[in-house]
């Protein structure tokens, strides 16, 4: 039996594939903070898709958005379905790349209405538990006085992670 290979302590997130929000700022450009992130070059591009953990209900066929929402209303449906973005979900504070992906649908959920209320409640009960926790007045307040959208989304392939071969291959411009 051969010895392993000794990866130190601040090292080991790499070879995992996790990645902290910093990483990937600096592999896409800060194309916004949000779940949906834009291209600085490309107005109209979807970068990356960061899944929050216990924010998105219906993930992974749905996820629920509320910032940059121009990068899915301003475009024609069908040039989005052309593109393929990468994601990476959230396990505890960091992200692991879980492959391209394609939106296959946009609704959007008008400030207030019953559908977006409906989809808070299952949101904060899945984050908090249900009955475990309640949000404030002020809090219900924020998420309910401005649009959000359903983006359906589907897998295309696992595919490279842009993140790892932005800091290890030769393409610095991912």
């Amino acid at each position: 039996m051969g010895a392993e290979r000794y990866i130190p302590p601040h090292r080991r997130r790499f070879f995992a594939g996790l990645w902290r929000r910093k990483d990937i700022t600096c592999c896409f450009g800060d194309g916004g903070a949000g779940t949906l992130a834009g291209s600085v070059s490309d107005e109209e591009k979807i970068t990356r898709l960061l899944i929050f953990e216990n924010s998105h209900p219906g993930y992974p066929n749905e996820l629920l958005v509320k910032s940059n929402l121009g990068l899915v209303f301003d475009v024609d449906l069908d040039e989005l379905r052309k593109q393929e973005i990468p994601v990476y979900a959230e396990e505890e504070d960091l992200f692991r790349f879980v492959g391209f992906w394609r939106i296959v649908s946009v609704r959007k959920l008008p400030a207030g209405c019953e559908e977006l209320m409906e989809h808070m409640r299952v949101k904060w009960d899945q984050r908090l538990g249900v009955g475990k926790g309640e949000r404030t007045a002020q809090q219900w307040r924020d998420s309910l006085g401005v649009d959000w959208a359903v983006v359906g989304i589907e897998k295309v392939c696992d595919g490279m992670d842009p993140v790892k071969k932005w800091l290890y291959g030769s393409d610095r411009n991912v």
